[in-house]
């Protein structure tokens, strides 16, 4: 029985570091492309698209936190 606890404990735990560890690459990921962006529009003289300007300036609807940069609208391609 204390085995089979001990075999639980270290597979929810495998699971935990797998999950954190593919979150953290995740949102890395979104960081470096917003960065990106804002260091090009830094580039180009233009507002910081992330903080100075409303968010369906570019985008059909405000992007949630689940969106990524495959599944966001934006008003021109």
């Amino acid at each position: 029985m204390f085995n089979l606890i001990k075999n639980y404990k270290k597979g929810i735990i495998l699971i935990i570091s797998i999950s954190i560890f593919s979150g953290q690459t995740l949102f890395s990921a979104q960081e470096d492309d917003s960065r990106a962006i804002e260091e090009f529009a830094k580039k180009k003289g233009r507002p910081n698209p992330h903080t100075e300007i409303d968010c369906t300036d570019c985008h059909k609807t405000k992007p949630g936190k689940e969106d990524t940069k495959e599944t966001v609208t934006f008003r021109k391609p």
